[in-house]
């Protein structure tokens, strides 16, 4: 696709939009919750991470963290509520998924007016392989067969590429499930993320032809 085909594709690149959804919920579209601030950090070998500021969030005769419609924020924007978020230009409703996740943290904060605004954070649905530590082992199996085991314990869909070589027993050590993925990854020369609830693993797509094509001067 040349440059202008894209530009037309996303309303000429005109202004920037984003839409967010808590539990299916468009936070402006269904509830008028105004969100004034969303922010994106995907990265390869790590969770994806999110945040998004809900401003005016504090109903000051109820002492109460709430909308015009009543809706409770504190209920709604809760710890583990799920949360995908859209980018790009054009029609809101229509752009792509950049993440899809969960609620990790929220934070308030106060003017001197009285005044609250809400700062709602978390993480990508890769999310639980960050905790704890775990000890396991697999006899005479390859690293794609444990990396499909711990995707599956963690609640993701696998999308695993195989790789080559028959171990006698490979060892996870008090590690939590991100780190043992990590320096399988690396052994095996392999990258990995989530989207949605797929969990990809495999070697590197960077052989792809590329999404634009910039045209040089032309000759005079």
């Amino acid at each position: 696709m040349d440059l202008a085909a894209l530009s037309e594709k996303y309303g000429h690149f005109y202004v920037p939009a984003f839409a967010v959804k808590v539990a299916g919920s468009d936070l402006l579209r269904d509830h008028a919750i105004a969100v004034t601030q969303a922010e994106v950090d995907l990265s390869l070998g790590a969770t994806g991470r999110f945040s998004f500021t809900v401003p005016s969030a504090f109903d000051l005769e109820r002492r109460e963290f709430e909308n015009p419609d009543k809706t409770k924020l504190l209920e709604m924007l809760s710890f583990g509520a799920p949360v995908s978020i859209r980018m790009g230009y054009g029609d809101a409703a229509k752009l792509p998924v950049l993440i899809t996740g969960m609620i990790t943290e929220v934070t308030t904060s106060f003017n001197d007016s009285g005044g609250a605004e809400m700062t709602i954070s978390g993480y990508d649905n890769g999310f639980p392989m960050t905790g704890g530590k775990y000890t396991r082992a697999w006899k005479q199996a390859r690293d794609s067969q444990a990396i499909l085991d711990i995707a599956g314990l963690n609640g993701l869909d696998p999308d695993v590429a195989s790789t080559r070589e028959e171990l006698g027993q490979i060892e996870q050590n008090q590690e939590s499930d991100l780190e043992f993925v990590k320096k399988l990854a690396e052994r095996n020369g392999c990258e990995f993320y989530v989207v949605d609830k797929k969990f990809h693993f495999g070697p590197p797509q960077n052989k792809g032809d590329g999404v634009v094509e910039l045209m040089g001067p032309r000759p005079a």
